[in-house]
């Protein structure tokens, strides 16, 4: 039998999931099947598209389930050096490797030391990836103003 906090937490769960992840996963599936993207990737990079664009996580799901690696790097300015982070954590649990600022774990074979892959610059003199027909990287980013 459950308690009346079970059934609490029943009734206040599907109040909020985003509809996204429910109702509207189709869509979101449909979105990914009209992307430029590669099909059939052997790895996909990012740092951290996956925590705030739902096309991105939907295609990066498909992608990895159907045998493509997940290569996460780092983009936060604590991880590494904070007791916990569940965010940190949840990262490095999804990803096949793990590129780091330069710290590392020695229980971890996941991480790897790699040091700051962008710089202002880099972002300033991106690459357009329209125009590039090489086929041999795709690089997903997200620029945010803080």
């Amino acid at each position: 039998m459950d308690s009346p906090f079970d059934d609490f937490v029943n009734r206040l769960i599907p109040k909020h999931i985003p509809a996204v992840f429910l109702e509207g996963y189709k869509a979101i599936v449909k979105q990914t099947d009209e992307l430029l993207w590669p099909q059939n990737p052997k790895v996909i990079y990012t740092s951290n598209v996956l925590w705030h664009d739902s096309v991105s996580m939907a295609y990066t799901a498909e992608k990895t389930e159907n045998g493509a690696g997940l290569l996460y790097g780092q983009h936060g300015g604590f991880y590494g050096s904070a007791l916990y982070s569940w965010a940190e954590r949840h990262e490095i649990e999804i990803s096949d490797k793990y590129l780091t600022w330069g710290w590392d774990e020695l229980l971890q074979p996941k991480i790897i030391p790699t040091g700051v892959l962008k710089t202002a610059s880099w972002y300033n003199n991106a690459v357009d990836l329209k125009k590039n027909k090489t086929k041999k990287l795709l690089l997903v980013l997200v620029s945010t103003s803080m």
